[in-house]
């Protein structure tokens, strides 16, 4: 059987680039509320994770969540997906194992996220039937995104619902996959300590569980927070080992350090790089929903604001 090729997205044209200009990530940094916006995004993130353990494995771990986020992006695509279509989207962007996606793919279907259509010819060429479950677990998510992306950029508000429609939710990710293509004048500038942390099992969800725990009131994004071996590896479903090999790393590379055993100070850079993770984040997640609406951004923009300006939240 020949192998079939998957078209391209659509490339990123002058209409979405027009949607990302008037809200790109250093815009998005600057306005009030941005730090509010990164703290409601990191609890969202924690509390869907904690409400659905029996799926924590599938989706605390970024690069195994991408897999099936993918698998869903290519069934809106073409409205079919194998696991062959799968393999090769990873591979041409370099991002899994085929072992990986392999394990990935078979706990999804252990667990009702997925099933492979019966029908003849080797597993890999089956159909893979994204069963409700799985899509109702990444539209919560999405919806969870947008919540989060509008404390900063209000304009969202509607979109939150609108993602209960499943033409708009299907348009979100279809647009979504259209950023692979986004110009590097807009990926912001690089940030080698957050790759480490995303590449680490749970390593963004322990950084998410410290920057909560701060103070409110602080000079830096991140700054410094309690420092529990045994509290991380809990919430991350890691070992105290793992915890331990994960923060030594980082403190070797100059990214934080600890002063005591109760106690994590973070550096400038990497505060830096974690304002620029989340502001990149919301640009996205902004151009994908206003152009999933079908509609064009508006061209009131808040006021400006210092870093650590906060709004009133209820999320």
């Amino acid at each position: 059987m020949e192998e079939r090729v998957r078209p391209a997205p659509a490339p990123f044209d002058t209409a979405l680039l027009e949607i990302v200009r008037q809200g790109d990530a250093a815009t998005l940094r600057q306005r009030p509320g941005f730090w509010d916006a990164a703290d409601v995004h990191s609890r969202l993130t924690l509390s869907h994770l904690n409400d659905h353990p029996s799926a924590r494995w599938l989706f605390k771990d970024m690069g195994r969540s991408a897999i099936l986020t993918r698998a869903l992006l290519l069934e809106s695509e073409t409205e079919a997906v194998t696991l062959a279509d799968l393999l090769q989207l990873t591979g041409r962007r370099n991002t899994s194992s085929t072992g990986r996606v392999v394990q990935v793919i078979r706990r999804a279907e252990k667990l009702g996220f997925i099933q492979t259509a019966d029908a003849k010819g080797p597993w890999i060429r089956r159909r893979l039937l994204l069963l409700p479950r799985l899509i109702e677990h990444l539209r919560a998510r999405a919806k969870n995104e947008v919540t989060a992306a509008a404390v900063v950029a209000p304009e969202l508000h509607p979109a939150v619902g609108a993602l209960d429609d499943d033409r708009v939710f299907r348009r979100f990710l279809v647009t979504l996959r259209r950023f692979d293509g986004m110009p590097p004048d807009l990926r912001g500038p690089p940030t080698p300590a957050i790759r480490s942390f995303l590449q680490h099992e749970s390593g963004m969800a322990m950084l998410r569980s410290l920057q909560l725990a701060q103070p409110r009131q602080r000079a830096q994004m991140l700054e410094s927070a309690p420092f529990s071996r045994s509290a991380l590896a809990r919430a991350g479903m890691v070992s105290r080992a793992h915890v331990t090999r994960v923060f030594e790393a980082a403190e070797e590379a100059g990214w934080l350090s600890l002063p005591t055993p109760r106690l994590v100070t973070f550096s400038p850079s990497l505060s830096e790089e974690f304002e620029w993770f989340f502001a990149v984040t919301f640009q996205v997640i902004r151009a994908s929903a206003i152009a999933a609406m079908g509609g064009k951004p508006s061209a009131r923009r808040p006021a400006r604001a210092r870093h650590g300006q906060r709004a009133i939240v209820s999320a």
